[in-house]
């Protein structure tokens, strides 16, 4: 079906922002028309669920690596002799690392590399591995899935308020000054403001208010 023609006549602003509702709902943006109409865009709370659903799996992945790193160390500590060259140079300040991609790639080198006396470490090392292939994937779908879930919302209220509206003002919003300007023992009325500002993910919504001719202005 072809697009109707956006509307020549009218005006509206869009202010934007996030905002945790009573019913679990996140609010991300208000708009007030000319003609006296007000609407409220928001992500559903089955939605804002399900970012906070990925965000608990990413925390449990969190732990399990530094788990496992300390139990990594502890192990080198107490081994007796000198370990092969190749595992003292792939395990350089282990107890330092961030990257779980890191130590995936340990264990691979070292299942081909077995040490005397691993079985135990290597058990718990092949464990965690499996464990965390498997949460990384449910995490990584249930993204995608709430990705295309907020941009069809997206999506669908440029839409309309093109098909309404000559003119489309929104709040110039910028983020980076957020996250800038915040300290870092900046406590907000919402303990959960900087996740709920990712689940709203404003660069989007307003970037499709400007396909449709919206102008930024100054709040």
């Amino acid at each position: 079906n072809e697009e109707k023609p956006r509307a020549i006549t009218g005006a509206c602003g869009i202010d934007v922002g996030w905002r945790l509702m009573e019913d679990g709902s996140l609010r991300v943006a208000y708009l007030a028309g000319d003609d006296g109409h007000h609407e409220e865009l928001r992500l559903p709370a089955q939605l804002v669920t399900a970012w906070d659903k990925m965000r608990s799996i990413q925390s449990d992945r969190d732990d399990d690596f530094n788990a496992i790193i300390v139990r990594l160390v502890e192990w080198k500590q107490q081994q007796a002799t000198e370990p092969p060259e190749w595992f003292a140079d792939a395990a350089k300040c282990v107890g330092q690392w961030k990257s779980k991609g890191r130590l995936g790639r340990l264990v691979d080198q070292w299942s081909e590399n077995r040490i005397p006396g691993d079985d135990e470490i290597m058990t718990e090392l092949q464990a965690w591995r499996h464990q965390d292939v498997h949460l990384w994937q449910w995490q990584v779908d249930g993204e995608r899935k709430a990705q295309r879930q907020r941009l069809d919302l997206y999506r669908v209220f440029a839409h309309r308020v093109s098909q309404r509206y000559g003119e489309i003002f929104v709040e110039d919003f910028d983020l980076r000054a957020i996250q800038r300007d915040r300290k870092p023992d900046d406590n907000t009325a919402d303990a959960g403001a900087k996740e709920y500002m990712r689940t709203a993910c404003l660069s989007t919504l307003i970037g499709l208010l400007k396909q449709k001719k919206a102008v930024e202005v100054e709040s």
